[in-house]
């Protein structure tokens, strides 16, 4: 379970760094900023472990990058309904939006950590 909490850290550090750049208009910079930050876990970390084989392993930090996610935006979903979600008119329109950036830092994420071990395992038997 320790060696996954990287890649669960790396999950829950995506909506903070890309909250500017959604409010701020850059939405399209955010995925790279995601895929840059799961491709960075996937190289500090990799996805092997002394048991089962490298794609269940795969799998797992994958679920585990997402379960980051969704902890991240559970928690700024919450805040925003405390401070002012509550009153907001437009609440659907927020929870939709959570949705759709959880469901984004969860795909592209993934995406990235697992072509990154897939390169990473390729070139590893293509060595020997």
């Amino acid at each position: 379970m320790k060696p996954l909490l990287p890649y669960a850290a790396a999950g829950a550090t995506c909506l903070p760094v890309t909250y500017n750049l959604t409010r701020g208009g850059d939405v399209f910079f955010a995925p790279f900023a995601v895929a840059a930050i799961g491709i960075a876990v996937a190289l500090l970390c990799g996805a092997r472990s002394a048991k089962g084989s490298g794609w269940l392993s795969l799998r797992r930090a994958a679920l585990a990058f997402s379960i980051g996610a969704f902890i991240s935006e559970l928690a700024f979903f919450i805040h925003y309904y405390i401070t002012v979600g509550y009153d907001d008119p437009k609440l659907s329109v927020g929870i939709g939006l959570s949705i759709v950036e959880f469901f984004t830092i969860a795909l592209v994420g993934s995406f990235a950590i697992c072509i990154v071990n897939f390169v990473r395992h390729h070139l590893a038997s293509t060595k020997g």
